[in-house]
């Protein structure tokens, strides 16, 4: 494969899979806990499992049945006590004016997907439905499990889309206004990630240190982190924030971060604008 061709390399860079090999199940748990519950420990590695990211889901309508394909970055399930909180992390390079509306959509089909997977369980298990009950296709006494989405972003520039439903609505008046239901989403902008104080000092220094990657401050990094390891896919995301094609090809191999960076400067390929 040439170095020099744009197309070559980017054909081969997976941006999703990327981040969904560095965001395993200790990472997340820090990253949930910092960001989500303020540094409280609430959530533990163990009780994190994978779910299926596909939460497409059919809706009967009037006339017709309509299908609804849409695919979460990262979907992951903790367990809380006998119940279940679901986590879904999307990954953004760039602002979404209308990501408000897009992780709602995400929230409301994981709750549907729910609501029927509990309805196939009932009547699976012989449950004698009310006529309400019946025609809601759920029981008045089910419940279903919170789903929270937290969306990443990675950019250089603030973020300065809307971060609720709200923020996207014409204001017609304090009347109106607060009779709308809101939906607001959660954000972590990388570039404020200095502002969090994660359990695993490893992730602040792969933010710190992709952040200085997009100034080209080499120097400084190595000074600060002269004998800092880091694996493969540690180094393959750092790759992703700084867009540099050379990191993220590196293999899963661990080496002294000195020696990626290395590579990185001397390499003719530089940073990957698309």
């Amino acid at each position: 494969m040439s170095k020099n061709s744009k197309n070559d390399v980017t054909d081969n860079i997976k941006p999703d899979l990327i981040c969904k090999e560095f965001w395993d199940n200790e990472k997340c748990a820090d990253l949930f806990n910092t960001v989500l519950f303020k540094g409280k420990q609430i959530i533990s590695p163990e009780d994190l499992t994978d779910l299926d990211t596909d939460v497409s889901s059919t809706f009967d309508m009037a006339n017709s049945i309509e299908t609804m394909r849409k695919s979460r970055d990262i979907f992951k399930r903790a367990r809380q006590g006998i119940d279940f909180l679901i986590f879904g992390i999307e990954n953004q390079d760039e602002i979404h004016y209308r990501m408000p509306v897009r992780t709602a959509l995400y929230d409301l089909l994981c709750y549907e997907s729910q609501a029927k997977d509990r309805d196939a369980a009932n009547k699976k298990a012989g449950v004698k439905y009310t006529r309400a009950e019946f025609l809601s296709g759920l029981g008045k006494h089910d419940r279903l499990n919170p789903v929270i989405t937290l969306v990443i972003y990675y950019g250089e520039t603030p973020w300065d889309g809307p971060t609720s439903i709200k923020e996207m609505l014409y204001d017609l008046g304090a009347d109106v206004m607060e009779l709308v239901p809101d939906y607001k989403m959660h954000l972590l902008e990388i570039r404020d990630a200095n502002n969090y104080k994660f359990s695993d000092p490893k992730l602040e220094l792969i933010f710190d240190v992709s952040e200085e990657l997009k100034k080209g401050n080499i120097d400084g990094i190595t000074q600060k982190y002269p004998v800092e390891k880091l694996t493969g896919s540690e180094v393959r995301f750092m790759g992703y924030i700084a867009k540099s094609k050379i990191l993220m090809e590196k293999e899963e191999r661990e080496m002294v971060m000195t020696q990626a960076l290395q590579d990185w400067e001397n390499s003719n390929v530089g940073l990957w604008e698309g």
